[in-house]
């Protein structure tokens, strides 16, 4: 991740101690109940993340979804790191959707093709073994899995953000 940061984004980890790392594991089942937080295009509190898929690839399926916020036009949100972007009519409109997305029990079925037309899906990158995406964190971005895949084995992929 640190090659990576500095080779393509050019932030040195050595110099610029501000910045520390997460990493976390995602393991999903296709059409289980989710909170729709889960569903949901949305974004990383990081600069920089990434997506390493763990799944041989005759369990492949999907991959990572990138989508673009209707009202707004926009495909990101720097609504944490921009205070001027946070008064923006575009980012109140943004703002205005997720809180959509973060109401106490509020579920639905694990299912990409269920995400409501306030967003538009602009591009996916395939899942496949032993691959890793690299976005900004700040991009509208979610899995990609419809409720029949991953019955009988779980999606597995390990994430990593730069904070």
């Amino acid at each position: 991740f640190n090659y990576i940061a500095k080779k393509y984004y050019d932030i040195n980890f050595v110099e610029n101690l501000m910045y520390s790392t997460s990493i976390q594991i995602n393991l999903l089942n296709g059409g289980i109940p989710l909170s729709l937080k889960s569903l949901h295009p949305h974004t990383d509190p990081s600069i920089l993340a990434f997506t390493l898929y763990l799944n041989k690839d005759e369990d492949c399926n999907g991959g990572t979804a990138f989508y673009k916020h209707v009202k707004s036009n926009i495909d990101y949100d720097v609504y944490m790191f921009d205070e001027d972007f946070k008064k923006t009519e575009k980012s109140i409109l943004i703002q205005k959707t997720k809180e959509k997305y973060n109401k106490p029990n509020s579920v639905s079925i694990l299912d990409s093709r269920l995400i409501d037309d306030e967003w538009e899906k602009t591009f996916m990158i395939k899942m496949k073994y032993n691959r890793i995406v690299f976005h900004p964190g700040y991009m509208f971005h979610g899995a990609y899995i419809h409720k029949e895949w991953f019955q009988d084995k779980k999606r597995v992929s390990l994430a990593g953000f730069l904070k």
